[in-house]
């Protein structure tokens, strides 16, 4: 599993970040917690939410206009 930055207003413009990879399974509750700590931490209005994504998930690159 890994954590991801994902943008929090829906713009196609926006890529996705990885942020943290490779974590162990017995590992979800901490990465939910590190996910609930950045979101809470940056508040509603900020631009990027973190979530935990499967290993498998391709992240969204932006490829321009």
């Amino acid at each position: 599993m890994k954590i991801i930055g994902v943008d929090n207003l829906n713009r196609d413009y926006i890529s996705d970040v990885l942020w943290i990879d490779n974590i162990p399974s017995e590992c979800e509750t901490f990465a939910q917690r590190v996910c609930d700590r950045l979101n809470r931490g940056l508040g509603d209005n900020s631009g990027t939410y973190y979530k935990i994504a499967a290993d498998d998930r391709k992240l969204y690159i932006f490829e321009g206009y």
